[in-house]
């Protein structure tokens, strides 16, 4: 599958989106620490993504849903039985799983770090007209969103560049504009200029930030 985009502007052909699922329902326990500014209505954010949906495929755009692709991946099992050590055969509970990212103690008190932000699938990686690129977000809890990303590029059958990024090093997809061959990207909490400049410096003939 081509894949590439040489400006924001460009029209739609291939969207790959989350439908927000069980992992929002922790949204009604607060929303700061989930990295929301205010209240959510659930229901409409449901309903807003639904309407997303109809709206692309209405305009003959082809969308992949993660959880479509990762079932197509076959990885997620093993993904799953890595970090749990659970053996868990049926799809959606496997998906369930990776969605609510439950942690155990030595004391046997189970945790959850639900993978709420992965709405925000655009902050994931930024494409460019030769590649896809994965980012390095900067709340931890966000991290743990990029191999599941990984596992739908390989169910489309999608390359990647997944650079080795520092531990101190922090961009996301979100601050990325594309414009034909030069790139503006956003310094913010979230990205900082040392990385972007030395993203941008490997991938981008100009660079205007």
């Amino acid at each position: 599958m081509r894949i590439g985009v040489k400006a924001e502007y460009d029209s739609a052909k291939v969207v790959m989106l989350h439908r927000p699922d069980k992992e929002m329902g922790f949204l009604k326990y607060g929303t700061k620490e989930f990295l929301f500014q205010k209240d959510v209505n659930i229901n409409k954010l449901y309903q807003e993504f639904a309407d997303l949906e109809y709206i692309l495929k209405k305009n003959n755009i082809t969308v992949y849903t993660l959880k479509d692709l990762l079932r197509e991946h076959k990885g997620l099992k093993d993904y799953v039985k890595k970090r749990s050590s659970l053996e868990i055969n049926e799809y959606e509970k496997q998906f369930e799983y990776a969605l609510l990212n439950p942690k155990c103690s030595y004391e046997g008190i189970i945790s959850f770090s639900p993978l709420i932000n992965l709405i925000f699938i655009r902050d994931l990686f930024i494409t460019t007209d030769h590649n896809i690129i994965l980012m390095n977000p900067k709340n931890s809890i966000r991290k743990q969103e990029i191999p599941l990303i990984k596992m739908g590029f390989e169910a489309l059958g999608i390359n990647y560049i997944q650079p080795k990024y520092y531990a101190w090093d922090s961009i996301e997809g979100g601050d990325f504009i594309p414009y034909n061959n030069v790139a503006f990207f956003g310094v913010s909490q979230r990205t900082t200029l040392q990385t972007i400049t030395w993203l941008l410096s490997h991938y981008y003939d100009s660079l205007l930030i």
